[in-house]
């Protein structure tokens, strides 16, 4: 309530009063009350108010972690006054360790709870631990793709010989090359040369050279090319001592030669008219030599557009004085005012030449001039009327439409069904009856509480429900400096809530969490971004490739080329898949057999089966790097008898095929192992 402020004179005590306005609420402190709400209430004596809202929940946290015997306890707590609630975590799975070989070709694991379990060793197909020798057995080892355990194998001596790189023969070196096998034998071959390459061009005035090397062992020789019999004439240009007639150009010799200019068909420069005459330039299209020619003047008039001169006749005239004059020619005319049943119409007629026009009287009408339907006062319900100028009437029954409800029917009120004549307008009803449950209207967002929404009937009953929460999306990405956002859209009310994205941190190498052998790294200058939390995707593609892509395969590395091992290569941030915004290197293991191949190269094979060469190198570890800017599907082909010169060629095709593509290759020469 107001208060009352009282003021006394201080010389003859007289009094006055004055209203003290009421003041706001002096709210407690939110407290709990009860498990559904909390409250609070006025700390003034005299006035008692209290207000209650519902507990707004946190989403939890886990204070008793479940395990696989027990059930976890996880607490909610309302974030205005502190009141926490509790419900049950569900019992977890066990808790194995890792798998540990038993030495029988099986393995354990066992969970805290005493729980254990043996499985039979999975093998995998075997990796050469030690190469055979043309001399000596190798060694193969199998490994449990769970456990570790491993066992291993003999590989039998190799039966041909292990021939070392082709090397130039010193007793025959413009002949044959040689190569030795680590058990001392040697075979001699001839060079293999190309067709050569011109290393020096002839010219008018200098022999060349072209120079033939062995694809095999880099043995090379060369060949004298003859001087040019032709002249290495330079460009055209105006002949100074003929310059209207011929042109000349000139040998690095000192020798020249003549020609006459070859003239365009020439270019208007400045139009001709009725009263002066034009230019027209003419250009030889050697050297640019130029000359003009007069432009006589038109010999037709130059009109002005046409204008009525009377009596249906037009009349134009040109620059120089000269006129014509024709009679006017009119379209087909247009109605101007219709015919009626008591009063004659007019057309209208105009010349399509001046515009000039005229008009023409259409007789009145024979038959009656009705106007529109309208309603019948007479007889509303039933018929309408309509009636013409001269007084006539005529009356026909209402032509009604299939209805159209204009007032819904509720679950506390009834509807109306309108019917209407499509003649006259004239309408009439029907009523709807209310219809049996509740009648809601469209879910609205509730602004007190995040997560939930409402909805009303006409009678004043209330419905909620939980948000239904769309995949989100990225309204502020985040950065190496700041939190993004994510906001997430209902998608029944439109409501929204939004979540933090923590900071990017860099990192400066990402390792496959499933083979600690495939990573990616940023080389220096590169602008893509690595996070930390990001995780690399690497799973090995088993299908086999497309017959499509091993066309393709073949025109990138050669018929003897094949894929040795492919994969699908992602990077997921906040479980989304993500590109790294720059140049990265991806480093792969070898493939099992990759030293049976002259070259390794890694690919990029988009959904359309087209095939990119990547730039690769091979590392001392064995491992293969390649650098790209996007993850998708990469493969490592392996070529045999492929020289440098065809991989080159090769090279050249697949950059022709794909537009774009700029391809590096590095050719890795196959080293044997020496017992």
């Amino acid at each position: 309530s107001t208060g009352v402020m009282t003021y006394t004179c201080g010389t003859c005590g007289h009094t006055k009063t004055e209203e003290i306005p009421m003041t706001e609420h002096t709210w407690t402190d939110w407290a709990p009350n009860g498990d559904e709400n909390h409250k609070r209430e006025c700390m003034d004596d005299n006035c008692g108010a209290v207000e209650t809202l519902p507990h707004s929940w946190d989403d939890g946290v886990v204070t008793v972690e479940p395990s696989c015997t027990a059930n976890g306890v996880k607490t909610y707590t309302c974030q205005t006054c502190m009141h926490t609630k509790t419900e049950d975590v569900p019992k977890t799975d066990h808790q194995w360790t890792d798998w540990s070989p038993n030495g029988d070709g099986t393995h354990k694991r066992a969970c805290r709870c005493n729980a254990s379990e043996t499985d039979d060793c999975t093998y995998d197909a075997g990796v050469v631990t030690t190469e055979p020798t043309h001399t000596e057995k190798g060694v193969k080892t199998f490994t449990c793709t769970v456990c570790g355990h491993s066992y291993t194998e003999d590989i039998p001596v190799l039966i041909d010989h292990e021939w070392d790189e082709w090397i130039i023969n010193k007793l025959d070196e413009a002949n044959t090359h040689i190569r030795y096998c680590i058990c001392g034998e040697s075979q001699p071959a001839p060079h293999v040369f190309g067709e050569g390459v011109v290393t020096d061009p002839a010219t008018h005035t200098k022999k060349g050279v072209k120079t033939y090397t062995c694809g095999d062992c880099g043995y090379s020789y060369t060949e004298e090319i003859p001087m040019l019999t032709d002249h290495e004439w330079g460009e055209w240009v105006v002949n100074k001592q003929d310059e209207a007639n011929t042109h000349i150009r000139y040998c690095i010799c000192g020798e020249n030669e003549t020609a006459p200019h070859g003239f365009d068909e020439g270019v208007v420069t400045d139009p001709a008219t009725h009263t002066k005459k034009g230019e027209k330039r003419y250009t030889c299209g050697d050297c640019g030599c130029s000359y003009t020619e007069e432009i006589p003047m038109l010999t037709d008039h130059e009109w002005t557009d046409w204008r009525y001169a009377g009596d249906n006749k037009h009349t134009r005239t040109c620059r120089c004085n000269a006129s014509e004059t024709k009679d006017c020619t009119y379209d087909a005319g247009v109605v101007i005012t219709q015919p009626t049943h008591t009063a004659a119409g007019t057309k209208m007629y105009t010349c399509t030449g001046c515009d000039h026009s005229y008009t023409e009287t259409l007789p009145a009408l024979t038959d009656h001039a009705y106007g529109e339907w309208g309603v019948n006062k007479q007889d509303a319900a039933n018929t309408h009327i309509r009636y013409c100028i001269c007084g006539d009437s005529q009356t026909a029954p209402h032509s009604f439409d299939g209805g159209k409800v204009t007032a819904e029917a509720t679950h506390t009120a009834k509807g109306v069904k309108t019917y209407t004549c499509t003649d006259c307008g004239y309408s009439y009803t029907e009523e709807i009856p209310a219809v049996a449950g509740h009648t809601f209207g469209d879910w609205q967002c509730e602004a007190t509480v995040v997560g939930k929404h409402y909805r009303e009937c006409a009678c004043g009953e209330r419905e909620t429900a939980d948000c239904t929460w769309n995949g989100g999306v990225v309204t502020a990405e985040p950065t190496y400096e700041a939190t993004g956002t994510k906001t997430y859209t209902c998608t029944v009310c439109d409501g929204t809530k939004t979540e933090t994205i923590d900071m990017l941190v860099k990192a400066e190498e990402l390792v496959s969490p499933e083979n600690s052998e495939i990573k990616v790294t940023a080389p220096e200058g590169s602008d893509a971004v690595l996070d930390e939390n990001t995780v690399l995707k690497a799973e090995e593609v088993k299908e086999p490739v497309s017959e499509e892509v091993k066309a393709n395969i073949a025109v990138v590395g050669g018929k003897n080329s094949e894929v040795l091992v492919s994969y699908d290569i992602s990077l997921l941030l906040n479980g989304v898949n993500v590109q790294p915004g720059g140049a990265v290197e991806v480093t792969l293991p070898a493939p099992e057999n990759a030293g049976e191949f002259d070259t390794l190269q890694v690919v990029y094979i988009d959904d359309e089966g087209n095939v990119t060469p990547c730039e690769t190198r091979v590392n001392e570890d064995g491992s293969i790097t390649f650098v790209t800017d996007h993850f998708s599907h990469y493969a490592i082909i392996g070529v045999n008898n492929s020289s440098p010169v065809v991989w080159i060629v090769i090279s050249a095709v697949s950059v022709a095929l794909i537009a774009g593509a700029v391809v590096a290759v590095l050719i890795i020469k196959k080293k044997k192992a020496i017992a």
